[in-house]
Protein backbone atom coordinates (compact mmCIF):
# COMPACT_ATOMS: atom_id res chain seq x y z
CA UNK A 1 0.00 0.00 0.00
CA UNK A 2 1.22 3.36 -0.86
CA UNK A 3 1.56 5.46 2.28
CA UNK A 4 -1.26 7.91 2.07
CA UNK A 5 -3.34 9.79 5.01
CA UNK A 6 -5.13 6.45 4.86
CA UNK A 7 -2.32 4.94 6.13
CA UNK A 8 -2.51 5.92 9.47
CA UNK A 9 -5.81 5.27 9.75
CA UNK A 10 -5.20 1.72 9.29
CA UNK A 11 -2.49 2.00 11.95
CA UNK A 12 -5.39 3.72 14.12
CA UNK A 13 -7.88 1.19 13.38
CA UNK A 14 -5.61 -1.57 14.09
CA UNK A 15 -4.67 -0.46 17.61
CA UNK A 16 -8.20 -0.18 18.62
CA UNK A 17 -8.27 3.70 18.20
CA UNK A 18 -11.65 5.30 18.35
CA UNK A 19 -11.06 9.62 18.85
CA UNK A 20 -8.68 10.31 16.26
CA UNK A 21 -7.68 13.81 15.63
CA UNK A 22 -6.22 15.53 12.60
CA UNK A 23 -3.47 18.52 14.01
CA UNK A 24 -2.48 20.45 10.76
CA UNK A 25 -1.87 24.54 10.33
CA UNK A 26 -4.80 26.51 9.46
CA UNK A 27 -3.66 28.98 6.61
CA UNK A 28 -1.20 27.68 4.77
CA UNK A 29 0.30 28.16 1.14
CA UNK A 30 1.25 24.50 1.16
CA UNK A 31 -1.47 22.59 -0.52
CA UNK A 32 -0.11 19.35 0.94
CA UNK A 33 -1.25 19.91 4.39
CA UNK A 34 -5.13 20.86 3.52
CA UNK A 35 -4.72 17.27 1.28
CA UNK A 36 -3.77 15.21 3.90
CA UNK A 37 -6.74 16.86 6.30
CA UNK A 38 -8.98 15.85 3.10
CA UNK A 39 -7.93 12.22 2.78
CA UNK A 40 -7.77 11.27 6.19
CA UNK A 41 -11.01 12.88 7.30
CA UNK A 42 -12.60 10.77 4.38
CA UNK A 43 -11.17 7.76 4.99
CA UNK A 44 -12.43 8.09 8.36
CA UNK A 45 -16.00 9.23 6.72
CA UNK A 46 -16.09 6.04 4.98
CA UNK A 47 -15.99 4.02 8.07
CA UNK A 48 -19.11 6.55 9.77
CA UNK A 49 -16.18 8.08 12.15
CA UNK A 50 -16.15 11.71 12.33
CA UNK A 51 -12.24 13.02 13.31
CA UNK A 52 -11.65 15.92 15.27
CA UNK A 53 -9.76 18.72 12.87
CA UNK A 54 -7.79 21.02 14.81
CA UNK A 55 -6.26 24.23 13.59
CA UNK A 56 -2.49 24.62 14.73
CA UNK A 57 -2.91 28.35 15.39
CA UNK A 58 0.44 30.14 14.06
CA UNK A 59 3.67 30.09 15.83
CA UNK A 60 7.60 30.82 15.60
CA UNK A 61 7.50 27.44 13.79
CA UNK A 62 6.11 23.88 13.12
CA UNK A 63 7.15 22.23 16.09
CA UNK A 64 5.95 25.30 18.42
CA UNK A 65 2.56 24.91 16.38
CA UNK A 66 2.77 21.27 17.41
CA UNK A 67 2.82 22.07 21.06
CA UNK A 68 0.34 24.50 21.40
CA UNK A 69 -2.01 22.42 19.23
CA UNK A 70 -1.57 19.53 21.65
CA UNK A 71 -1.99 21.49 24.88
CA UNK A 72 -5.30 23.29 22.93
CA UNK A 73 -6.63 20.19 21.41
CA UNK A 74 -6.40 18.04 24.72
CA UNK A 75 -7.79 21.12 26.37
CA UNK A 76 -11.38 20.88 24.07
CA UNK A 77 -11.11 17.27 23.60
CA UNK A 78 -9.61 15.33 26.75
CA UNK A 79 -10.67 11.78 25.29
CA UNK A 80 -8.43 11.99 22.23
CA UNK A 81 -6.71 8.63 22.01
CA UNK A 82 -4.84 8.65 18.11
CA UNK A 83 -3.39 12.04 16.17
CA UNK A 84 -2.72 12.41 12.90
CA UNK A 85 -0.17 15.35 12.40
CA UNK A 86 -0.23 17.08 8.96
CA UNK A 87 4.10 17.00 9.27
CA UNK A 88 6.86 15.24 11.04
CA UNK A 89 7.92 18.51 12.77
CA UNK A 90 4.29 19.27 13.97
CA UNK A 91 4.12 15.65 15.11
CA UNK A 92 7.49 16.03 17.28
CA UNK A 93 5.83 19.05 18.76
CA UNK A 94 2.44 17.20 19.34
CA UNK A 95 4.66 14.49 21.13
CA UNK A 96 6.12 16.95 23.29
CA UNK A 97 2.79 18.85 24.16
CA UNK A 98 1.48 15.15 25.10
CA UNK A 99 4.65 14.65 27.10
CA UNK A 100 4.24 17.80 29.43
CA UNK A 101 0.03 16.99 29.45
CA UNK A 102 1.23 13.73 30.94
CA UNK A 103 0.26 11.62 28.05
CA UNK A 104 1.79 8.32 27.06
CA UNK A 105 2.94 8.07 23.46
CA UNK A 106 1.57 5.51 22.28
CA UNK A 107 0.06 3.84 25.11
CA UNK A 108 -2.73 6.72 25.71
CA UNK A 109 -2.28 8.76 22.33
CA UNK A 110 -0.97 7.36 18.99
CA UNK A 111 0.70 9.58 17.12
CA UNK A 112 1.92 9.49 13.47
CA UNK A 113 3.83 12.47 11.66
CA UNK A 114 3.94 13.09 7.68
CA UNK A 115 6.99 13.49 5.77
CA UNK A 116 9.55 10.74 7.74
CA UNK A 117 12.60 13.40 8.63
CA UNK A 118 14.88 11.05 10.47
CA UNK A 119 14.01 13.11 13.85
CA UNK A 120 10.92 11.45 14.07
CA UNK A 121 13.35 8.30 14.19
CA UNK A 122 15.60 9.48 16.81
CA UNK A 123 12.75 10.39 19.71
CA UNK A 124 11.46 8.78 22.43
CA UNK A 125 8.85 8.14 22.98
CA UNK A 126 9.19 7.23 19.01
CA UNK A 127 6.42 8.34 16.40
CA UNK A 128 5.39 6.54 13.52
CA UNK A 129 5.27 8.10 10.21
CA UNK A 130 3.81 8.35 6.63
CA UNK A 131 6.00 9.15 3.60
CA UNK A 132 4.65 10.52 0.55
CA UNK A 133 6.27 8.42 -2.53
CA UNK A 134 6.77 11.62 -4.99
CA UNK A 135 5.38 15.13 -4.98
CA UNK A 136 1.98 14.37 -5.31
CA UNK A 137 1.44 12.83 -2.45
CA UNK A 138 -0.77 14.61 -0.62
CA UNK A 139 -3.47 14.44 -3.59
CA UNK A 140 -2.51 10.75 -3.47
CA UNK A 141 -3.32 11.19 0.50
CA UNK A 142 -6.92 12.16 -0.49
CA UNK A 143 -7.62 10.43 -3.62
CA UNK A 144 -6.83 7.19 -1.60
CA UNK A 145 -7.75 8.25 1.82
CA UNK A 146 -11.32 9.00 0.35
CA UNK A 147 -11.88 5.87 -1.53
CA UNK A 148 -10.59 4.15 2.28
CA UNK A 149 -7.65 2.20 1.48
Amino acid sequence: MTPTAASPLGHFVATGRRRPAFVGPADSAQRQFDERREGFAAALGARDVTPVVWAAAAAADRHAQGVAAARALLGAHPDIDAIFAASDMLALGVLQGLKEAGRRVPHDVALIGFDGIRAGDARRPRAHHARARSRRGGRGARRNGARGR
